[in-house]
């Protein structure tokens, strides 16, 4: 029996990381998650599909090479995940600092 609307259709499949997760036990090692999926373009059409992802403990002495995001080319550059840590931790006050200054005040 022939499938019915069959069509050949052409296209491409790669994996990403769509979310980030950090977490920041009070008592305990921080950690961050990176959730991912695939993605099947397909005549136009983006199907996802979720992968397993990966994750790794805050080592604050442990280093890892930047990539650029737009080639994937290694920058030539280090970051510790003590200076990943920093900025976060930036980027979250600088962040809380401005939400708290549109609240109005009690």
């Amino acid at each position: 029996m022939p499938n019915y609307n069959e069509s050949q259709v052409s296209g491409t499949a790669w994996q990403r990381c769509h979310t980030v997760t950090v977490r920041n036990p009070l008592a305990g090692v921080p950690t961050i998650e990176f959730a991912e999926e695939r993605v099947i373009a397909i005549d136009g059409d983006d199907i996802k599909q979720w992968c397993q992802g990966c994750g790794k403990t805050f080592d604050m002495a442990g280093t890892f090479p930047l990539l650029d995001p737009a080639t994937n080319a290694p920058t030539g550059a280090t970051m510790t995940h003590a200076q990943l840590y920093v900025a976060l931790y930036s980027l979250y006050m600088q962040t809380a600092a401005e939400r708290d200054a549109q609240e109005p005040t009690p």
